[in-house]
């Protein structure tokens, strides 16, 4: 069996992008002593931040996927009940808007915008409470 263990991402600031990712979305975070890597605490996922300056420790010298220069290849993905009051907030916060809230082709209200290291996330409000399995399944 193979599972995914848990995801990371690689910013400048570990503790000022859980600051932010506590403040906008209300995810907590665990952070290590030295401040190099965290853990949010996001429902039934691991999502792991490490500083950019120890990258070089687990993957050597060679140069990760910079922010600074280009966009990361991947997006967050959240669900949410009331995404333009989530959208309006985190825009409050310093996130840059991408796409405004408009009705996907199921009818689903999406919306995307970049965090302060200009990671991409899209909101989903969800129709219906067993709406989250449906979308699920319409990735595949």
């Amino acid at each position: 069996m193979i599972a995914l263990r848990y995801f990371t991402i690689h910013v400048p600031n570990v503790w000022q992008t859980c600051e932010w990712y506590r403040q906008v979305f209300g995810f907590a975070a665990i952070l290590s002593a030295d401040a190099t890597a965290a853990r949010l605490d996001v429902p039934g996922q691991r999502l792991v931040l490490a500083a950019h300056d120890v990258q070089e420790d687990a993957f050597g010298p060679r140069r990760l996927n910079s922010f600074l220069s280009d966009p990361p290849a991947f997006h967050l993905n959240l669900v949410t009940a009331d995404l333009q009051q989530l959208f309006d907030y985190a825009l409050a916060h310093g996130a840059v808007p991408v796409r405004d809230p408009i009705p996907d082709a199921q009818g689903q209200l999406i919306a995307s915008l970049r965090d302060l290291n200009v990671v991409l996330i899209q909101l989903i409000q969800l129709a219906s409470p067993n709406a989250e399995a449906v979308a699920l399944g319409s990735i595949f």
